[in-house]
């Protein structure tokens, strides 16, 4: 068995993202939903058993095999970089430890669509890499932010919740790791764009 492999059979029989938990009990609207990097997909069947229509993202057909297999009469799954998909827009749009890995060249260019994808209200809920990550070595295409970063993005939303970790720790196979980690809620103002290019620049 690969290493991919068996990240998606440990990390599918995990119970849902704490973060995403918390996000969900503080949606005015729970109609549909996003899993951006859904892997296996724990988090996208969490939501489908919540009563939501999700629609389901992640690049490797690999990974997306586990939730086509549901046939769920409520799921969409598109395989798709986060570079190139197709986003309308959601009341949550989840994104749990997957950001890092939108390319750092691409960051600027994607992010914002990402937060267009949030309906007025809406929430945002996931993680970023802070710069003291242990992947944070030259050559790598994952984006790294720093906290003042995170705020300047999301100056005219609501930061619910802003939490930042620095630990010595392991990945889901095991591999020890120096996280440093942003866990992120935010929710997007009223009926006004937000949005601003030179905030990414």
């Amino acid at each position: 068995m690969s290493k991919k492999q068996e990240y998606y059979r440990l990390t599918q029989r995990m119970p849902p993202s704490p973060l995403l938990v918390q996000a969900f009990l503080l949606l005015a609207s729970r109609k549909t939903a996003l899993d951006l990097g859904c892997g296996a997909g724990r988090d996208t069947k969490w939501l489908l058993a919540q009563g939501l229509e999700v629609t389901a993202v992640d690049h490797d057909a690999e990974a997306l095999a586990y939730l086509r297999n549901l046939q769920h009469p409520r799921l969409h799954v598109l395989q798709a970089a986060f570079e190139d998909v197709m986003l309308t827009s959601y009341d949550l749009v989840h994104a749990a430890w997957s950001l890092p890995f939108i390319q750092s060249e691409r960051f600027a260019d994607v992010f914002p669509r990402i937060q267009q994808a949030v309906k007025p209200g809406g929430l945002l809920t996931g993680q970023l890499f802070g710069s003291r990550d242990s992947w944070n070595v030259a050559g790598t295409a994952i984006t790294f932010v720093t906290r003042e970063a995170v705020q300047t993005w999301f100056a005219d939303w609501t930061i619910l919740t802003l939490q930042e970790e620095e630990y010595d720790g392991t990945t889901a196979l095991g591999i020890p790791k120096h996280w440093h980690v942003f866990h992120l809620i935010v929710q997007r103002s009223g009926d006004h764009d937000p949005f601003c290019p030179s905030r990414f620049s």
